[in-house]
């Protein structure tokens, strides 16, 4: 069950700000099956139960459910523990239920703000994905994707944005302001820290400070100069300033195949052809390490391709859409 999308969609309507589509579109999930029903009641009771607390009530239910859960029987954890989080408070029992596993969620009226525990993903409700080093953080407007697509950011990640040609997406850093249409990129933009900068991937972005502004091709970068709050435009990317992303793989999700091979060819350095039989495919799935070779041929498996290397270049011959 997909609940990151639909749990934000659940949120929307609690708080009146859900478009007709999307109202249709939560009824049409909830009629699916059973559990999306059960999971959509979950959050709803939890939901109804918050008006006995604060919006800024903070519990860290899952430290301590899990503290007695090797005391409750199997067949009781489930009950036990809707009745635990409602019992305590809804605002940070919902925090259990929404989107992700890697950190605390603490959502009020306006946004949901979420943290990093460890290095991870994060999915956004059109599709976008953060890969976050451990200890970002995330501020999210629970209308996101409604009217616009604009978030907060405070650490290091990496992002792929979904094209919406009529929404830009943008991130309002510590320092840096980024937006695009539908890109990737690198951003490392931290509290209480002087340097930052942005590493483009793939596509084009716009980046601005308070005193400067700057458009970035593929493979760019662009770093802020303490001294001068100067952006200091680069054409080649410094992807040894990112040591944790090495370690995770790349996910992608209904991403145009060209994407794709444009970010893993950033990524490594290496030069990469589509095949002309795949120009219009879209690719979904984890590419884990930094090996072009690697990723190519998991990616040539799934399209049922051949890879070929000749005169340092790799590339995909024949293949069709899934």
């Amino acid at each position: 069950m997909d609940t990151d999308f639909y749990t934000t969609l659940i949120q929307k309507e609690l708080l009146e700000g859900i478009s007709p589509e999307e109202a249709q579109q939560l009824l049409e999930w909830r009629q699916k099956d059973s559990e999306n029903e059960a999971f959509y009641r979950d959050v709803v009771d939890a939901w109804a139960a918050s008006d006995e607390y604060g919006a800024d009530i903070e519990v860290d239910l899952d430290q301590d459910f899990k503290a007695v859960q090797s005391k409750i029987k199997p067949d009781k954890i489930r009950p036990m523990f809707v009745k635990w989080a409602i019992g305590l408070a809804a605002a940070a029992a919902l925090a259990l239920f929404v989107l992700n596993k890697y950190g605390p969620h603490k959502i009020d009226s306006q946004s949901i703000h979420y943290a990093f525990e460890q290095a991870g993903e994060y999915s956004l409700p059109d599709g976008s994905l953060i890969l976050g080093e451990k200890g970002s953080k995330l501020v999210i407007p629970t209308d996101y994707g409604h009217r616009s697509r604009e978030i907060d950011f405070d650490g290091s990640a990496y992002f792929s944005v979904k094209s919406d040609q009529t929404k830009a997406f943008k991130v309002n850093g510590a320092r840096l302001k980024v937006e695009v249409l539908g890109t990737t990129f690198l951003l490392d933009d931290r509290q209480g820290e002087s340097r930052a900068r942005v590493d483009l991937l793939e596509g084009k972005l716009k980046v601005s400070s308070d005193l400067d502004e700057q458009t970035l091709s593929a493979g760019q970068s662009t770093m802020l100069n303490p001294k001068t709050q100067k952006l200091e435009h680069s054409r080649q990317m410094a992807l040894q300033q990112y040591p944790w992303f090495g370690e995770q793989p790349l996910s992608f999700k209904k991403e145009p195949l060209d994407k794709v091979l444009a970010v893993v060819g950033n990524l490594t350095g290496q030069e990469i052809q589509n095949s002309s039989s795949l120009q219009h495919c879209e690719f979904s799935g984890k590419l884990p390490g930094r090996d072009a070779k690697k990723m190519l041929s998991l990616i040539a498996k799934v399209f049922g391709a051949s890879l070929v290397e000749q005169d340092a270049r790799l590339s995909l011959k024949e293949g069709t859409c899934q």
